[in-house]
């Protein structure tokens, strides 16, 4: 008895659409293992187009940075390039690598190949303005091409203490990004790519708590080499870039370890907030020391105190992470192997029952029985018959139970349970299929099913069909259907009759379930019942059990040899 099993669940055929996944590579959102990875079940595809969405986003406003403080240098605006009068400048080489960095890591992330070419050419010349800037400060050489482009002016010379160059950490921050850059434009090696990313990233959070703590140059120079020397908007840039940097290819790399779910997401989440905030903490244990301790040596050694004791704090922390993955691995290991045991178990558990299921009942003295079967899947099914014999009486049980595999199976037994302990104490048929509606409908099921008593002396006859394919009665050649004398199983409500019928010697009984005459091909008609009487009427003198092969041969050959629900066929025959 076929019946559906519930609808499809849809399956990704690709990116999620939207401007941040059109021009994206496969590869940048669904990472190199595709859709479904088991190891990151919760890497969704839509929260990389998001995030890549912000990369493109961060780098498009990064090169608008750069842009703006360009023309201040231009329009001589020191509000542009200073922000503040207080503050350091933004030197015109940062803006610049800002220009080159920006436009660089927007075409970086592209899906051509021309577009991301250029994007390694940007990013190269972001690491070649912060290699230049760095060989100038280590080499202490005077002023450089930007000063040259304009030796007489005095706005320049005003707002660059340090004739064009920026700040150390803000060359080495350039020469990250732009190595990170080519990495991303190349698609190779993420992984490190994204290391670098968030180093430099590191160095502008940093510079930019040095703002936020609302300290200056000189009480940093001890602590972290003078980084709030960066200006506040290079800081924020840099920030940007590295966090577009870091975000560029969601899909692989530490990026894709951060979105997992699992116990390895988790420590790389440890891991990365405490790359980012070591340094921050280390600036703020300085700072606060000596904000609150006028005694710079007081200071000075609770500072060291307190950093040790970070240092050893921090060092917990991933060790905490990996003792809970291992408590993980050892619990998923031992459940690994409850389930194995149990799957075993089952798997036992239904080859036994599956055996009394497909053994096929012995012919009592003057009458032959023979049954052909075939599962749709798996070892168990919905359909079952039983022959129950005693002295003056015998009992054929057909059923056909909704659904297919171990779940039908299991109630085809509970079936052949109940019927063998109600029949054996002599309930009727009319009773027994009352029971097993109250049976069906506890098990919220349904099924179809026939039971016929039979006086083998005599060949008197009582039948109870409910809702099941009517048995085929061939009497000195002429066949004839029984009637149903009730519903299926199943409802709170049914009622069921007998019927009475004779068998005489040489007369044959064909009681068979829907998946026979049902059977059909993908795209075709079924069997129907039509063949099926056809059949039985040209090979009714066969012996029974030749007669069930050649209608279940029938059904197979009809479907390509492809059952898509259990069939059953049994033939009895009074000698």
């Amino acid at each position: 008895m076929g019946y559906a099993r519930g609808k499809r669940r849809g399956v990704p055929s690709g990116p999620p659409s939207g401007s941040a996944a059109e021009t994206a590579t496969r590869a940048d959102l669904v990472g190199d293992d595709g859709w479904a990875n088991p190891d990151r079940p919760e890497q969704l595809p839509r929260l990389r187009a998001r995030l890549l969405l912000v990369s493109r986003r961060l780098s498009i406003a990064v090169c608008l940075l750069g842009v703006v403080v360009m023309l201040g240098y231009c329009f001589r605006s020191a509000r542009i390039v200073r922000v503040l009068p207080s503050l350091p400048p933004m030197y015109p080489n940062a803006a610049m690598g800002f220009v080159f960095g920006g436009v660089g890591f927007r075409l970086a992330v592209s899906s051509g190949g021309k577009r991301r070419c250029c994007g390694a050419l940007g990013a190269v010349f972001m690491a070649a303005i912060g290699t230049t800037s760095l060989l100038l400060r280590l080499g202490n050489v005077g002023p450089t091409w930007f000063e040259g482009l304009w030796p007489a002016q005095p706005f320049v010379a005003a707002t660059t203490p340090v004739p064009g160059r920026p700040v150390a950490e803000t060359s080495i921050a350039f020469v990250i990004l732009g190595a990170a850059g080519v990495l991303t434009a190349s698609r190779r090696n993420p992984r490190l790519a994204q290391a670098l990313a968030l180093s430099a990233l590191s160095v502008g959070l940093a510079a930019t708590l040095g703002y936020v703590v609302g300290v200056n140059r000189s009480q940093l120079g001890s602590t972290l080499g003078g980084t709030v020397g960066m200006a506040l908007h290079t800081a924020l840039g840099i920030t940007a870039l590295g966090l577009a940097a870091l975000i560029a290819r969601p899909g692989v790399g530490l990026v894709a370890q951060l979105t997992s779910a699992g116990p390895g997401g988790r420590i790389s989440r440890r891991l990365v907030g405490m790359a980012l905030l070591i340094p921050l903490a280390f600036i703020g244990i300085g700072v606060f020391t000596r904000e609150v301790l006028r005694d710079e040596l007081l200071a000075g050694s609770i500072t060291a105190v307190l950093q040790a004791g970070l240092l050893g704090f921090i060092t917990l922390v991933p060790a905490a992470g990996i003792d809970r993955f291992d408590d993980h691995v050892r619990q998923a290991v031992r459940l690994a192997r409850s389930r194995q045991e149990s799957v075993a178990e089952q798997h036992v558990i239904i080859r036994a029952i599956a055996e009394e299921l497909v053994l096929d009942p012995p012919s009592p003295p003057g009458w032959t029985v023979a049954v052909a079967r075939e599962q749709a899947t798996g070892e168990l099914g919905g359909d079952t018959v039983q022959l129950l014999v005693e002295e003056d009486r015998m009992l054929l049980a057909v059923f056909d139970l909704a659904g297919h595999g171990s779940v039908a199976g299991l109630n085809a037994y509970r079936f052949r349970r109940e019927i063998a302990a109600l029949w054996h104490h002599h309930i009727s048929p009319t009773e027994i299929m009352s029971r097993l509606n109250q049976s069906a409908v506890d098990l919220q099921t349904i099924a179809t099913g026939v039971l016929i008593e039979i006086q083998p002396s005599t060949g008197e006859t009582t039948a109870v069909i409910a809702g099941h394919q009517p048995p085929l009665h061939l009497h000195h050649g002429e066949l004839t259907s029984w009637q149903r004398t009730g519903p299926l199983l199943g409802l709170p409500t049914a009622e069921f009759h007998q019927r009475h019928y004779q068998l005489a010697p040489s007369d044959l009984l064909v009681v068979y379930t829907d998946g026979v005459t049902e059977a059909h091909p993908l795209h075709g008609e079924p069997l129907g019942d039509e063949r099926l009487i056809g059949l039985v009427r040209a090979f009714a003198q066969d012996h029974p059990a030749q007669l069930v092969g050649l209608c279940l041969d029938a059904a197979r050959d009809h479907t390509h040899a492809r059952l898509l629900d259990d069939a059953l066929i049994c033939a009895l025959r009074r000698q």
